[in-house]
Formats: C-alpha cells, sequence, structure tokens
C-alpha cells in the first residue's frame, strides 16, 4: 500500500478505557448418565465494572444421577451496560 497524504489523522487518548462497550456471555453444560454426572459453566464480563458468579452441581447415587449449572455476567461502563445468564440441568433415574 503506498500511502501519499498523511495530513489526516486523528489522537485519541484512552486512560483506564476500555474501547469497544461492553461484553458478557454466559455458556455451559449438563450432562448426566447412569452413574456418572458433570456440569462445567463459564461467565465472562468485558467492561470498566464487572461481576460474574457461576454455580454447578453433580450428583450421583445408586438411583439416580443429576446435575445443573447456573452462571450470570454483568458488565458495565459509564454510558453502557450488558447482562448475561444462563442455566442448565440434566438427569438419569
Amino acid at each position: 500500500m503506498d500511502i501519499q497524504d498523511l495530513g489526516n489523522y486523528e489522537i485519541v487518548e484512552s486512560d483506564n478505557q476500555i474501547i469497544g462497550g461492553v461484553q458478557t456471555y454466559v455458556g455451559g453444560k449438563a450432562k448426566a448418565k447412569k452413574g456418572k454426572a458433570k456440569a462445567d459453566v463459564l461467565a465472562v464480563g468485558l467492561g470498566n465494572n464487572t461481576s460474574t458468579k457461576t454455580k454447578t452441581n453433580a450428583n450421583v447415587s445408586k438411583y439416580a444421577s443429576v446435575s445443573s449449572y447456573v452462571g450470570s455476567a454483568v458488565s458495565q461502563t459509564k454510558d453502557d451496560y450488558s447482562v448475561s445468564y444462563g442455566y442448565g440441568k440434566d438427569y438419569n433415574y
């Protein structure tokens, strides 16, 4: 690329700012089979102020297998916010 005109430019100052706004994501998987149970969850928040919470549960007995997950993510900047929530369950008797 040949650039001839460098007269147009812009100076951007970004002290303690995240350029691109806010983003949140929650995803997970719960799986239960006879004698096995597994739960995974991921919560991500990007922004100036973020909060994420996750909880998983997996129980196996001789009668049943049960798994579950729940997750939440909140992200905020001065002008914008984003919220995500996710949950899932699986069981086998």
